[in-house]
Formats: C-alpha cells, sequence, structure tokens
C-alpha cells in the first residue's frame, strides 16, 4: 500500500511541476511580445519626434534643396520645409509634392526614419488640408502620429507627421 501512495504522490507532483513550468514560459512570452510591442511603439514615436524636428525647425542640409536640379543621395544631406524656426517655405513644400512619387525613399532617408514610411500634411487651425506628400499608412498599421505647430504664409497651420512599417 505504500508504494501505490508514493507513486500517486510522485505523480501529482510531476504533473504540478509541469503546470507551473507551462504556465511560467506562456507568461514568459507573453512579457516578453508585450515588451516588443512596446519598444516598437517608442521607436516609432522617436521617428515620427526626429522627422517632425528634421522638417518643421530646418531647412534642410543644403538650405537650398529645393532649388536643385536633381536630388540624389550625394546631393542632399537633409530634409526640412522651413526657412526658419518654425516658419514653412511655401517653394520647399510644393517641391516636395512634386517630387514625391520619385524621391519617396530619399525624402524618407533624408529625414531620418529609413525604416519607416511616412505622410506629411499641412492643416489650417479648423482641420482643412492645405497639403500633404508621402503615402498614405494601411488601416491596420500601428502608427504613430506628431502634430507641431508653424507658420506657412503668415498664417498659423498645424504640421502633422504621421509614420509606420
Amino acid at each position: 500500500m505504500r508504494g501505490q501512495i508514493w507513486a500517486t504522490d510522485s505523480i501529482l507532483g510531476v504533473a504540478v511541476l509541469a503546470f507551473i513550468t507551462l504556465l511560467s514560459a506562456f507568461i514568459w512570452n507573453s512579457a516578453a511580445s508585450g515588451n516588443s510591442q512596446a519598444e516598437k511603439y517608442n521607436d516609432l514615436t522617436l521617428g515620427a519626434m526626429a522627422a517632425s524636428d528634421a522638417i518643421v525647425l530646418t531647412s534642410g542640409d543644403p538650405a537650398n534643396w529645393n532649388h536643385l536640379p536633381a536630388l540624389d543621395e550625394d546631393s542632399v544631406a537633409a530634409i526640412g520645409l522651413a526657412k526658419s524656426r518654425n516658419v514653412l517655405d511655401a517653394k520647399k513644400l510644393e517641391r516636395m509634392q512634386a517630387l514625391n512619387s520619385s524621391n519617396y525613399t530619399l525624402f524618407r532617408d533624408r529625414m531620418g526614419i529609413p525604416l519607416y514610411n511616412y505622410s506629411i500634411s499641412v492643416l489650417s487651425l479648423n482641420g482643412t488640408e492645405i497639403w500633404e506628400t508621402g503615402i498614405a499608412p494601411p488601416e491596420d498599421a500601428q502608427r504613430v502620429r506628431v502634430e507641431r505647430f508653424a507658420v506657412l504664409e503668415k498664417e498659423v497651420v498645424k504640421v502633422a507627421v504621421e509614420i509606420w512599417e
């Protein structure tokens, strides 16, 4: 009788140990997955902020990139849409929009977001879209949107930068 009780205890102990091990593995995996999602969101947020800084606060490098006959990796180090800090240059907006389809990757790289796609909009304060460039994000994409205030032709506007993978 003693051997039977010991065998039953052993089987029950192994089953409990297996259950605890599987539960621990599941919890660990869930925590790691949630952590990577948070890191991805943080990376997107930092990228959107960096891109919005680049286009709203700087004129680019060179500052007259919009007057160059052709844009390539050697001629443009950074894209900026400002005449001065927070004052947008309408000619740079027009040039970027006109060249978006042929230079999308160059613009993306020169705004400091080579791993992400982007959409940039300039909106009036009532939400009316004045200008846009980039591509539309897929509905199911995890995306981050950063809005900043700027001046365009003596009017205060919102500049919205949205990025996603």
